[in-house]
């Protein structure tokens, strides 16, 4: 269950203004602009029978970046090494050739690839190929793998390169990654809202960890000691006093002092339940709170979904319904009386 909060530097409920997109057919000037977002990179248009017609889109979530590429010639893209930062690739349509490495692989529809640092890199695809990245901080993407674990790393992460989208792992990471892709690219959803979007970086790095192989696989899967009774009450009350703020299941473990592991086994024995989902708990209360208090300040029952975290509306009146007894929009109309 995951649950989004707005980060301190944006007001609640805020949009966010639609992902620029960068066209051109200038190879330079794509090349330029592909920099910024990933690394310096040699770029060759290795074809010149069909237009250039570079389309590219890019949303920045923290230290977490989704884009979509397309060009209408063939091109080689060479960054050596990508040093600071983790790709996720998914192959819309077209083709592409990665080496990785002394291995080569080749890329179609149905099948992710997943590079890292440390290792040269060197890719080339046919004109008309589409492709999702999603470009993820190093320094973000151990830091969750550590906290998982509970102990620093002992050796730099490592990915096996390939995920078929026919596995289960792959059809929950790849269908994770195409939804984003879609709604944080649409003027309409609610994942433009900053409050949706602050937790969304944690989201996506920890499926990769749990869905992709890794020389940590084996650890990260495995059955975790619970934390003791005490160590739930202190993150209740942590829930308690800051379910308005941003927060992330990283937060709570590092708050309680234990591997996110630990914690889900500790609320799982003393609470049937999981930390976030406990925090969705206290934020429906919250919700109910401001429904019954008219004074102006929420107007809607939208207004206070949103406000506390809630993107799916249909949802959040289905679970309020059943906690309180009544829709949403019932405790409005009464507390208005």
């Amino acid at each position: 269950m995951s649950d989004f909060f707005v980060p301190a530097f944006h007001g609640r409920g805020q949009l966010l203004s639609p992902p620029p997109v960068f066209e051109s057919r200038d190879p330079e000037k794509t090349r330029d602009f592909v920099s910024r977002i990933f690394c310096a990179h040699r770029f060759d248009v290795e074809d010149n029978r069909f237009p250039f017609d570079a389309t590219i889109s890019h949303v920045q979530i923290g230290r977490v970046s989704i884009n979509s590429f397309s060009y209408g010639s063939n091109v080689s893209i060479d960054p050596g090494h990508l040093k600071d930062f983790y790709l996720l690739q998914m192959v819309v349509e077209g083709s592409e050739a990665l080496k990785y490495g002394d291995k080569e692989f080749h890329l179609y529809p149905g099948l992710m690839s997943v590079i890292g640092p440390e290792i040269s890199v060197k890719k080339s695809s046919p004109a008309g190929t589409k492709k999702i990245l999603v470009r993820i901080d190093r320094a973000l993407i151990e830091r969750v793998c550590m906290q998982h674990l509970g102990h620093d790393l002992r050796k730099p992460l490592q990915f096996e390169v390939e995920l078929t989208q026919d596995t289960d792992r792959g059809v929950n990471l790849g269908g994770l990654i195409t939804f984003l892709h879609d709604q944080t690219s649409s003027k309409e959803s609610a994942f433009r809202s900053p409050l949706m979007l602050a937790n969304l970086e944690h989201l996506i790095t920890t499926s990769l960890l749990l869905a992709q192989q890794s020389n940590y696989s084996e650890e990260l899967n495995s059955p975790a000691p619970p934390v003791s009774p005490g160590f739930v009450k202190r993150v209740e009350g942590y829930i308690e006093a800051n379910a308005d703020r941003p927060i992330t299941i990283e937060d709570l473990a590092a708050y309680a002092g234990v591997s996110t592991r630990s914690l889900f086994a500790g609320f799982k024995k003393y609470r049937n339940t999981t930390p976030m989902a406990w925090l969705r708990f206290v934020r429906m209360q919250r919700a109910h709170r401001d429904l019954l208090s008219v004074d102006g300040k929420h107007n809607t029952v939208t207004e206070v979904a949103l406000n506390w975290g809630f993107a799916h509306l249909g949802r959040f009146t289905a679970e309020y319904k059943k906690m309180f007894g009544e829709p949403p929009s019932e405790t409005l109309r009464l507390a208005r009386r």
